[in-house]
């Protein structure tokens, strides 16, 4: 464990990404406090100065013994082994920041802890809870299936536990509100999850290949801030300025991979950007705060429709396949200068291919669905880290102040070193791209379909996906239908059969 003397031998290094973080802050235009807004918080080191007596929102003088706290993750290798726990300081700031949180929490409230990256993860905790051993503490998993564990009774009231604090700003409202259910909350996520906002769905373009087609009907290409600005953004815009682009470079008269195009998408998980980002509810809950399907389902079908003309229809519209795998050939083409536009993950943006990218390129929100609509909203994909206290732990108050504490130092420190330094500092060219990430963050939004998609949310999402992967384009209605009535019937169900442990 982390003892406070060597500790605090740190302070220096502390301050100085703390200064580093302010430099890069005081060049943004925050404009609201949710967990992925970081330009007007606190970016001071939440350890610097000379005693961390008032460090933090938690009780001073909290001191649990030396007790050890067992986090379970996602192997090293995975989408997520370096968003909990690094084994080293590397100078990379986000690294550090990383390190130096887990040290500062042992330090803080005198525990100890370990960070278990698991490659039999699942099989982890069933045999943890069928076992009833307290073997783990705190347990982080992809929100869509670690939801899962909640109707296995697996996971202790979060707000029943001592010193976490859901009215804090690094505790995403926006997720507590959706994932709250009958008044109980399970799992929560906000500034600990990097992952929230790395996996955010974004429209990337290549500002050299913008500029040389910017002529005619594409002129705006050469305005695309301003269009974004001026609330302009939709997606019939988007399909304009990059449908029409393309050319043959192989020569083979096929349109493949070593092409030129205008835009170029997934026809997979990058579909479920539309329901956030067209202001499309699937859950909505009721007058006794209890799920409910509500889709504007007229809304919807023009949603798909939409999109099923870009992958189909759409001639610059370049599509590599349905998978994870496909988002990085993207990155590959994109970085290439094979793309005007690319829509992907804003974690795309720390991707080798884009950091040794030879041409500029900016980032812009996912378009609205029309001019009607107010704001533009993101999506992040559902496999983010939410975080659970298992039903088997004995003590939970030192969980819940591991838990807080952690979270707290990734909103003052961890998020803002990933948000100022790492993306806008290091990598985005100009400061307006570093605007466009405050105005994508900002605009996420959490539907409980998506964290409960198993269970309440029947699947609906990955159905509705599935229709354009599979080029159905109007099958619509009858799966509607379906899913309608399997939902109405599962929410029925848990809602008796768990009535102990939801009432």
């Amino acid at each position: 464990m982390m003892r406070r003397q060597s500790f605090l031998k740190l302070f220096s290094l502390l301050s100085a990404i703390a200064v580093m973080l302010s430099i890069v802050s005081c060049n943004s235009d925050g404009n609201g406090h949710d967990p992925g807004n970081t330009d007007d918080i606190p970016v001071e080191s939440s350890a610097s100065g000379n005693s961390t007596e008032n460090a933090d929102s938690l009780p001073y003088g909290l001191d649990f013994g030396g007790e050890k706290i067992r986090i379970l993750t996602y192997e090293k290798d995975s989408l997520w082994g370096d968003e909990l726990s690094v084994e080293e300081l590397n100078n990379e700031v986000v690294n550090d920041s990383v390190f130096l949180r887990e040290m500062y929490a042992e330090d803080r409230l005198n525990v100890e802890i370990e960070t278990v990256k698991s490659s039999n993860y699942e099989e982890d905790i069933n045999k943890s809870q069928n076992s009833g051993d307290d073997t783990f503490q705190i347990l982080s998993g992809a929100t869509v299936s670690f939801s899962d564990f909640i109707f296995k009774r697996y996971l202790n009231d979060l707000y029943d536990i001592e010193y976490l604090d859901f009215s804090s700003p690094w505790w995403y409202e926006g997720f507590t509100s959706e994932a709250e259910i009958n008044g109980h909350l399970f799992i929560a996520s906000g500034s600990l999850s990097l992952s929230m906002t790395r996996f955010i769905f974004a429209v990337f373009y290549n500002k050299n290949l913008a500029e040389s087609n910017a002529n005619g009907q594409l002129s705006d290409l050469s305005d695309l801030y301003g269009i974004v600005h001026r609330g302009e953004w939709t997606f019939d815009r988007f399909c304009k300025l990059g449908g029409e682009l393309y050319n043959d470079l192989n020569g083979n008269d096929l349109m493949d991979g070593e092409d030129f195009y205008g835009i170029g998408t997934i026809n997979g998980i990058a579909m479920d950007t539309i329901y956030s980002s067209f202001d499309i509810s699937i859950l909505e809950k009721d007058q006794d705060e209890w799920f409910v399907l509500s889709v504007d389902k007229e809304k919807l079908y023009s949603a798909f429709d939409m999109m099923y003309r870009l992958m189909y229809e759409t001639k610059g519209c370049f599509l590599p396949g349905s998978s994870d795998e496909s988002l990085i050939d993207l990155q590959k083409m994109f970085a290439g200068g094979a793309l005007v536009f690319m829509v992907n993950k804003i974690h795309s943006i720390e991707s080798h291919d884009l950091r040794n990218m030879s041409d500029d390129y900016g980032i812009l929100p996912f378009p609205k669905y029309d001019e009607n609509q107010k704001e533009y909203h993101s999506y992040a994909h559902d496999q983010y880290l939410s975080f659970g206290i298992p039903s088997t732990v004995s003590d939970t108050a030192c969980a819940g102040a591991v838990l807080e504490c952690l979270s707290e130092y990734s909103y003052r420190n961890t998020m803002p070193a990933y948000l100022n330094v790492a993306l806008k500092g290091k990598y985005m060219s100009d400061a307006q791209s570093r605007e466009m990430i405050d105005l994508i963050v900002n605009g996420l939004v959490i539907d409980s379909a998506w964290i409960y998609c198993h269970t309440f949310g029947g699947n609906f999402g990955w159905n509705f996906r599935d229709l354009l992967c599979q080029n159905r384009s109007r099958a619509y209605e009858p799966l509607f239908t379906d899913k309608e009535r399997e939902i109405k019937r599962v929410i029925k169900t848990y809602h008796v059969g768990m009535a102990d442990y939801f009432g």
